[in-house]
This record gives C-alpha cells, sequence and structure tokens, in this order.
C-alpha cells in the first residue's frame, strides 16, 4: 500500500480505532426490502507489544468477527494497523460440515490490503486477494480477488445526520474449482463515513441481482446477544 506524494489521507473515514477499545456491533440490513436478512459485524481493538522489535513498539490490530441472522459465525479477520493502511493477517471462514456443524477454515492470504490511508483522484489500486478450501473437500478452493480504488469524497445520511464520507469503487472476481474451474466478476462500490467506517456497500452480482446493504445501527455486544435470546424464546415458544 504505497504512499503518494499528493494524496489525500482518508484514515479518519475507516473504523474509528478509539471507539472501539470495549467492542461495537455493526448493524447491516437491506435498504428496501426487510425479508432480505440482516448481518452482523462485531468490531473490537486489540493493542500488544511488538516483542520482536528493539524499540517494542505498541502494535494496533482490528477484530473483525461477522455473525448471520441465525448468530452463527461466518468469519473471522485480523487487521494490523501499519503506517499506510490496514492490512489483513489473519482470516478464517466458517462453512458448514455434512452434518450442518460449522466448521473453521483458515484462509491463506496472498495479498492482505484492506483499506489505504493515502489515496489519489489520478488512480492506484488497492489488491486484497485470499484463498480458502472447502471444508468437505480440501481438493475443492474459492479464490477472491477484490481491487479498490479511491472514487472521491461524497457525503452520507445516518440516523438523520449528514457525515463526511468517501466513496471506494470495488472490482472483485471470484475464482472456484469444484469439478471444474469457474469465475465470476463483479463491480460495485463502498461509502465510508468520517467517524464510522463501512455505512453502504453495492455489488452487481448480475443486472438482476444486486446485493446492497446500509449500517442501520451500532451497539455492545450485549444488545445483540439480548436480541439473540429474545428471537430463540420466541422461537421455541412457536416450536
Amino acid at each position: 500500500m504505497a504512499c503518494t506524494d499528493d494524496g489525500r489521507y482518508i484514515e479518519p473515514y475507516y473504523f474509528p480505532i478509539d471507539d472501539l477499545k470495549d467492542g461495537l456491533v455493526y448493524e447491516y440490513r437491506h435498504p428496501q426490502f426487510d425479508s432480505v436478512p440482516p448481518f452482523y459485524n462485531y468490531y473490537r481493538i486489540i493493542k500488544k507489544r511488538d516483542t520482536t522489535s528493539e524499540r517494542r513498539k505498541a502494535l494496533t490490530y482490528l477484530v473483525g468477527m461477522q455473525y448471520n441472522y441465525k448468530f452463527e459465525p461466518q468469519q473471522l479477520t485480523v487487521e494490523e494497523r501499519i503506517s499506510n493502511g490496514m492490512l489483513l493477517t489473519k482470516s478464517i471462514v466458517y462453512q458448514p460440515d455434512s452434518t450442518g456443524k460449522q466448521q473453521s477454515m483458515p484462509m491463506e492470504i496472498e495479498v492482505g490490503s484492506v483499506f489505504p490511508f493515502e489515496v489519489r483522484d489520478s488512480g492506484g489500486v488497492f489488491v486484497y486477494n485470499v484463498m480458502w478450501k472447502e471444508v468437505s473437500d480440501s481438493t475443492k478452493f474459492t479464490r477472491l480477488i477484490r481491487n479498490r480504488s479511491y472514487a472521491g469524497d461524497t457525503d452520507y445520511l445516518y440516523k438523520e445526520k449528514q457525515y463526511d464520507a468517501v466513496k471506494i469503487n470495488v472490482r472483485e472476481k471470484v475464482e472456484s474449482f469444484d469439478e471444474g474451474f469457474v469465475e465470476h466478476s463483479f463491480d460495485g462500490h463502498e461509502i465510508y463515513a468520517k467517524g464510522i467506517g463501512l455505512v453502504y456497500y453495492r455489488k452487481e452480482v448480475t443486472p438482476d441481482l444486486i446485493l446492497e446493504y446500509e449500517l442501520v445501527d451500532r451497539y455492545p455486544m450485549t444488545e445483540l446477544e439480548a436480541k439473540f435470546e429474545k428471537k430463540r424464546v420466541e422461537t421455541a415458544i412457536g416450536d
């Protein structure tokens, strides 16, 4: 993630490190259709001392866990804050096995650029490239190549308040091998609001299939746990 001489500094638009010491849940929903299931990302900052460095400098990590609407883990990520951006250092995807039980599968990080702190209007692509295998068959794999580029400043309305924001264009290619090699490419964009982080994203899978989510709320993990406990009880009563 190379810095530039005439760059635009956008670190304040990524997830706010100072607000995540105790952890926060980001709840995302479809902006139009309630029938589309929501998902939840829990973010927390962890700081450690680098014992391998003579200066014993502090290291800052953003740990994220994504849950689906059933409160099942979907993906764990660990990003390290370096001088010019956020770098993916660990990622685990959770997949159901033949019995339906969630199993963890570590991802292989080939290129780990998650979010740049300095960008240019004139261009520059930041590459994210990971690969993982299927739990049930290690000969089957999926590779995700995600290229991000700065698309300019914008603004965003969140909870009736206007925020300064930046727009990031995203181009993705998914390669998979399962009794044959298949690849698909998608275009989309993300919006990051200053002091909040990711507030919106859109992905055009096909002309007729568009994935779209917006941030609707942020709250402590205890509130998410209470939501799912209430849902569990209601489901048990219904059964």
